[in-house]
């Protein structure tokens, strides 16, 4: 019942303070310049977790919908509160990552084209607002890639993921550069995609060798 209570002041005083028809928005977490996603190794379902040297930011859990191509990602705090989910889409021309707040209001989508050329593979991913604007972009090299940059539109930087060449699991460390350029919620979602994504890859990997093994 104290539990009860304790949660109950906070939504009524909330209540008070919204006008009727207008939806409380969900706070936006703050994050430091640099932590990182990380995909935890022994976990079902999959889990990422989000944080820093000094702070924990809470798990992104992978869930599977109706198969492996329409996965969905939901943003935990430590406490298991949703800050945030995504839902991943295949598509003839890519991958659409649509991102969504805690009320599942959308607040920006990733959307990433594989460009294949005669000497190399690269990854275009790029993100657009709520409204569909396309606010920044990145592209990540396939071969041996460490550092991928994302750029505002004005080609000024707005974070950078980097990862070690040689590692045991799969993470991206994140520095971001400019806060306000795009949401926090939206660029976590890309390090998990990211992380996520070479897992997947690293896996099918495994597969294979162990199937021209036999």
């Amino acid at each position: 019942m104290n539990k009860i209570k304790r949660a109950f002041f906070p939504v009524g005083l909330a209540l008070l303070l919204v006008p009727l028809g207008v939806r409380a928005e969900c706070p936006v977490p703050e994050l430091p310049n640099s932590f990182s996603v990380k995909q935890n190794l022994i976990s079902l379902p999959r889990t990422f977790s989000v944080g820093s040297e000094w702070r924990d930011f809470g798990q992104v859990r992978k869930k599977k919908l109706i198969s492996f191509l329409t996965p969905e990602y939901t943003w935990l705090d430590f406490n298991g509160n949703k800050l945030a989910r995504a839902k991943k889409s295949i598509l003839s021309w890519g991958a659409k990552i649509d991102v969504f707040d805690c009320e599942d209001q959308k607040i920006g989508t990733i959307k990433v084209k594989v460009l294949k050329s005669l000497f190399r593979v690269r990854t275009v991913a790029s993100i657009l607002d709520a409204e569909g604007e396309e606010i920044a972009s990145s592209t990540k090299f396939e071969l041996f890639t460490t550092s991928i940059a994302v750029n505002d539109n004005d080609k000024d930087l707005v974070a950078t993921l980097n990862r070690p060449l040689l590692r045991i699991s799969d993470r991206w460390d994140m520095e971001i550069a400019n806060h306000d350029a795009v949401d926090s919620r939206v660029l976590v979602m890309l390090g998990v995609f990211q992380t996520d994504r070479d897992a997947v890859k690293r896996v099918r990997r495994a597969q294979a060798i162990n199937i021209n093994q036999r």
